[in-house]
């Protein structure tokens, strides 16, 4: 627990023992005359609002309160009043004031109790503290080594007993412990800025300008004088940090740039990103001498097109794949069925696939900001629609197939015309970002749903917004329209199905089963069931669940487990017999309905699928663990293995 931590905490338990608890962060460096406002206010119950000039008088004032009245008084983050670099516990310039007040309320008796946080201490405190005297101190030593282990578990984080060390001995738990004399930092706004901070008052000193995309990443050298800079632009760029010089444009990555690294010694750079790749620069000459291909076939979203057997599938790696799939007879389905056709064209994930009701139009949106319409006979792409300004979620088409909804991380919902590709209405009301849509059966209204808890209801041909209500999940991920047009059920964070009434906005029932975020619904045809797919673990065995709902009673009827991660998608078969579930561990499962009985899963072929390292030498653990992830095998020596090769 940080200090700024525990005095909330200690606030909180002595609460009961003070008529006034008044808790502030000097972290900006307020002036005394400021605070002293705020603090006088509050205990003269907003009848004083102007104070003496004199900062003697003013403390006067505060002291005056403190004797009618039993307070306590949190001033965090001390420190930054002081001055940094030079003698211990002393004051920037202008702030003397507060050394005064430190005086003045531990020499001057009263009934009120004042704490402060601070990684230095005042020459004041350091005068007046004493085991026996009003004015003590508590020295926090900062994490021990299992703390911080337990706490980087928790965050996700792995590191060796020996980084744990390191880290501990550099931090003690306080990253504001750094006392670094200048400050990197990296913006949406495609610029570097170098800060000095000795002051305790930031200011920018150097612009570094020449990225063309956001940037996400930014490190020093160890000996200071270079700067790396990751972007969204697909370069590695290094700086003179003297003079603000760009010295190199690393290119070599084929996505955005996620993050850079120096080696200890600073002759080599690492840089990873979208591309799934982690590339080794020298620094000198700024060659490229090691690649390591990541690989990923994460599916976020899958469609199926009954008229045609056709199976299409979104991918991480930008991707649309097409298989042949007769849910007629599932259980006819190949074990090692590949897709036949893989669609390019989107220059980041694709997190949504949909056919039109037709089955004329395949639609895909991705995180590239584009929607793109394709043909399923052909595979080539119509049309490419442009106008979202951030992530498109989600698509819909509308029930006769002549309109596309899209919702965006961009707050917005767009209506498109298939036939022309124009944008017909922009739907605009959603505080966050828009996260699910679905058309109602006869197509002239629309449901969304997203962040900040909003449920919203539009007429298709204004554009207006017809109805508002609240869900309890903060995000809202999934939303389905039962085919009677009598309910709307929502999933989200909360990790609860609800039902609502479509016309009232009530909520009818609660469905509770599911331990994490809902991220996919869907109705059965005869609106008795509804299903329903989640990022949660079951039974602790780390497999991710689908449940079967009865609609009228709310009961749980089969929990369907296989997937490793969280399941994105749903699609049922008009039959109702055999349900899809596509996964973020990169698998598409295909499960009889009616038993739970899983019929087979797709995957699709990884890097070094069914590639033998047995026994191969001079490869890292890492290494082969990473080899292992992306298909290959190792076999016993007494065994044989049938390899098929395309």
């Amino acid at each position: 627990m940080g200090k700024t931590a525990l005095s909330v905490k200690l606030a909180e338990q002595l609460q009961g023992e003070f008529e006034y608890v008044i808790w502030r962060s000097l972290r900006h460096a307020p002036f005394l005359h400021d605070k002293l406002t705020e603090c006088i206010k509050i205990l003269s119950c907003q009848q004083v609002i102007t104070l003496p000039a004199n900062p003697h008088e003013q403390i006067g004032c505060l002291i005056e309160y403190f004797r009618k009245s039993r307070c306590l008084l949190i001033l965090d983050n001390f420190d930054t009043l002081l001055q940094h670099g030079k003698q211990t516990g002393y004051y920037r310039e202008g702030y003397e004031s507060y050394g005064e007040l430190l005086w003045r309320l531990g020499e001057t008796q009263h009934q009120s109790c004042v704490l402060l946080t601070s990684r230095e201490k005042p020459a004041e405190i350091a005068t007046l503290e004493g085991d026996g005297l009003p004015v003590r101190t508590l020295a926090l030593s900062g994490l021990e080594v299992a703390a911080a282990e337990t706490i980087l578990s928790l965050k996700g984080l792995l590191s060796t007993d020996n980084e744990t060390h390191q880290l501990i001995d550099c931090y003690r738990g306080n990253p504001l412990a750094l006392k670094g004399q200048r400050l990197v930092s990296a913006s949406f706004d495609q610029t570097v800025k170098l800060w000095n901070v000795d002051t305790g008052v930031w200011e920018c000193f150097m612009t570094l300008l020449g990225h063309t995309g956001v940037i996400t990443s930014v490190a020093f050298s160890p000996q200071g004088d270079r700067i790396a800079s990751g972007s969204y632009d697909q370069t590695v760029k290094i700086w003179d940090t003297d003079t603000g010089k760009c010295l190199d444009t690393l290119n070599k990555h084929r996505n955005r740039i996620w993050s850079v690294a120096f080696h200890p010694q600073g002759h080599l750079i690492a840089s990873g990103g979208d591309d799934h790749a982690a590339r080794v620069w020298e620094l000198k000459s700024g060659k490229c001498t090691k690649t390591l291909q990541g690989h990923s076939n994460i599916i976020y979203a899958i469609a199926h097109s009954w008229q045609q057997n056709l199976l299409a599938s979104g991918h991480e790696d930008q991707t649309i794949k097409l298989w042949d799939v007769n849910l007629n007879a599932p259980q006819n389905l190949k074990v090692d069925l590949q897709p036949f056709r893989v669609l390019h064209g989107h220059s980041n994930r694709v997190f949504g696939v949909a056919f039109s009701t037709d089955g004329q139009f395949l639609a895909s949106a991705s995180a590239d900001r584009t929607i793109k319409l394709w043909s399923p006979h052909t595979g080539q792409c119509l049309k490419t629609l442009y106008g979202h300004s951030s992530w498109v979620w989600a698509i819909a088409f509308s029930p006769d197939s002549n309109f596309l909804a899209s919702g965006s991380y961009d707050h917005t919902i767009k209506i498109w015309d298939v036939s022309s590709g124009k944008c017909l209405q922009t739907l605009l009301g959603h505080p966050g970002c828009v996260l699910a849509i679905a058309f109602s059966p006869d197509g002239k209204t629309l449901f969304s749903s997203g962040y900040e808890k909003i449920v919203k209801r539009w007429d298709v041909e204004t554009g207006k917004c017809l109805h508002t209500w609240e869900a309890d999940s903060n995000r809202i991920w999934a939303i389905a329209v039962s085919p009677d047009h009598q309910y709307v059920a929502t999933g989200g964070d909360d990790s609860s199905v609800q039902l609502w009434d479509i016309h009232t906005g009530a909520c009818l029932r609660i469905f509770h089963g599911h331990t994490s975020q809902i991220v996919c619904i869907l109705f059965t045809a005869d609106h008795s069931r509804m299903i329903s797919s989640s990022s949660d673990v079951y039974d602790g065995l780390r497999l991710r669940t689908v449940k079967i709902w009865h609609l009228a009673t709310g009961d749980c009827i089969t929990t369907l487990k296989n997937h490793q991660n969280w399941v994105w998608s749903l699609s049922l078969s008009p039959d109702e017999q055999t349900l899809l579930s596509g996964s973020q561990d990169e698998t598409i499962n295909c499960w009889d309905i009616a038993t739970g009985k899983r019929w087979t899963t797709l995957r699709p072929s990884r890097s070094y699928e069914g590639t033998i390292i047995t026994e191969v030498k001079g490869l890292t653990e890492a290494e082969m663990s990473t080899l292992q992830a992306l298909g290959a095998v190792e076999v016993n020596s007494d065994c044989s293995m049938l390899v098929n090769f395309r």
